[in-house]
């Protein structure tokens, strides 16, 4: 077995999984610290996304909050642990839970209002990712102790 491909292959994706996943635990721990207030469902459909396999459900929940006196919108209705540039979407089952015209909390960063979300805490995501760093690592160690026994 080549060791030196699996090391370079552990590393490779660890530079693009790692930050991703410490990105969703830092945001999924840190926002049980945020503050709440409470908001307004103002949207709540069901959108058709584009998979790799073709067409798929999946819904979209728009809420509105006011921070000191400022109001704010936003589709994020959980931390991921990806960057998204577009409006979130989720599983469709969101649709049913957060109705127009509902009350909700809302959770927003101190510094950052602007970064409202219904669901606090980490997802299942980045604990997936998180384990995959530590495998990479775990690879990246054996197939260093392997080269060195090789040589």
């Amino acid at each position: 077995m080549h060791w030196g491909n699996l090391q370079f292959g552990s590393v490779a994706m660890n530079v693009f999984i790692a930050p991703l996943a410490l990105y969703g635990l830092v945001l999924g721990v840190s926002s049980y610290f945020w503050s709440s207030v409470e908001g307004t469902v103002i949207k709540s459909e069901t959108i058709q996304i584009s998979r790799s396999s073709g067409w798929d459900n999946a819904s979209q929940v728009k809420f509105s909050y006011v921070v000191n006196g400022e109001v704010y919108t936003s589709y994020r209705v959980k931390i991921n642990a990806r960057i998204t540039t577009g409006r979130s979407h989720y599983d469709p089952k969101y649709k049913y839970l957060y109705k127009v015209g509902e009350p909700v909390i809302v959770y927003y960063p101190s510094l950052y209002p602007s970064f409202g979300v219904l669901i606090r805490g980490m997802t299942a995501h980045t604990v997936f990712a998180l384990i995959l760093c530590l495998i990479f690592v775990y690879t990246f160690k054996l197939s260093s102790k392997k080269l060195k026994e090789q040589t």
